[in-house]
């Protein structure tokens, strides 16, 4: 994990900037454009789920919010943030997330979070939320009340709008990385 930690850092290291900025107007922009932008995202949250696996959670809690607020619509995003909390023993917090997350996704799209991220804030009290193993994940209701709610709506799993990408074109999101400093701390860069 320590491996895959350092390549994705590396990786988000060489961006700059927004994806295919300087050729915006041209025909097949729009479409590549969302989809680096898209693969940096997701590198992000590969990113954060390394950094929670290694147990680092207090580190990487501050930077998963600001990447959190330009992207409200990014369900495994969310997912993360509630599992790092509680991984930080900030449960209620990690409930807080959840609340917030179904509430702009009723709002902004209608539906209600995905089964996936339902069973993300799920966790028995004996389950390890960094995901190294440990307890298994509650069946049936949410071992946190109110978490999980029927939609009514059908299964809606898939959804364009998952990634946000209508939200990250009006909010320009810092690009987060991580070094290792003297005697192996981290130090974040924007």
């Amino acid at each position: 994990m320590q491996r895959a930690d350092s390549l994705l850092d590396e990786a988000l290291a060489l961006w700059r900037g927004d994806a295919l900025a300087d050729v915006r107007d041209a025909p097949f922009a729009g479409t590549a454009g969302a989809r680096l932008e898209e693969l940096r995202a997701a590198a992000i949250e590969d990113r954060f789920e390394a950094g929670l696996r290694l147990g680092r959670h207090d580190e990487i809690l501050a930077d998963m919010a600001a990447v959190a607020a330009c992207h409200p619509l990014r369900e495994r995003l969310a997912g993360l943030r509630m599992r790092t909390l509680h991984a930080a023993g900030r449960q209620s917090e990690a409930l807080a997330v959840f609340e917030q997350v179904r509430g702009t996704l009723a709002e902004e799209l209608g539906v209600d979070p995905s089964e996936e991220l339902r069973k993300s804030g799920s966790r028995r009290s004996g389950e390890d939320p960094a995901g190294r193993g440990g307890g298994e994940p509650a069946a049936g209701p949410s071992a946190w009340p109110g978490l999980a709610r029927p939609s009514g709506r059908g299964d809606h799993g898939g959804r364009a709008a998952r990634g946000g990408a209508g939200h990250a074109q009006r909010c320009r999101c810092p690009a987060v990385r991580y070094t290792a400093g003297a005697g192996g701390q981290s130090a974040r860069r924007w």
